[in-house]
Order: structure tokens, then C-alpha cells, then sequence
């Protein structure tokens, strides 16, 4: 059985709906949630959808970021990650990234 082909005017149609339709963001740190607005969505040169978020320093502290959340406009959320971002040797804000990807499976 072969694989439904979608045209790339639909493929480009749902990386549109993922920027315009992200919300907002949630990393914990220290064990704390806390909720980041979308500083930028780009779509890169690769096709892959971009979502930028500030992890603000001035409330985690030296406190190591331990999870990052990507929430849509209906309030559910999109996707999640671990990480283990060091805050205690930075000094500013950090941006940061997530990637989607979307294409057509072969």
C-alpha cells in the first residue's frame, strides 16, 4: 500500500498554522513553573518552524532550566523536553529555541 502524498502548499500550510497558532511557553527551574511568551517564530531556510522563548534569569536565579513545554492557542499543550540549562554562570536572559519539522514521510 503506498503513502498519501500531500502537496507542499498543505505541508506549507501547517507550518503556517504552527506559527501563527503557538501560544505560549513553560520551563521549570528549582522546581518551579513558570510561563514565557513567544519572543519569535520564524520559519528557517530549512523548512523547520522556529519558536523562541525567553528563560529569564531574574527568576531562576542560579537554578538549572529542567524542562521546557510549547502550549497551542487552545491551551493544550504541543510538546515537551528535558534539558538541563546551567543558569548560574549566566548573566542575562537566555532565548530560547524549538524546532519543528515538517515534512512528507517517504
Amino acid at each position: 500500500m503506498a503513502n498519501f502524498k500531500l502537496d507542499t502548499t498543505t505541508i506549507a500550510a501547517t507550518r503556517n498554522f504552527l506559527m501563527g497558532n503557538v501560544s505560549h511557553a513553560r520551563y521549570k527551574a528549582g522546581g518551579t513553573w513558570r510561563q514565557a511568551e513567544i519572543a519569535a517564530r520564524n520559519i528557517l531556510s530549512d523548512n523547520r518552524v522556529s519558536i523562541g522563548f525567553i528563560l529569564n534569569k531574574a527568576a531562576v536565579g542560579d537554578d538549572t532550566v529542567t524542562n521546557v513545554e510549547i502550549y497551542g492557542t487552545d491551551g493544550r499543550r504541543w510538546g515537551a523536553q528535558a534539558v538541563s540549562i546551567d543558569m548560574s554562570g549566566v548573566a542575562l536572559d537566555i532565548m530560547y529555541r524549538v524546532t519543528f519539522t515538517v515534512k512528507q514521510s517517504a
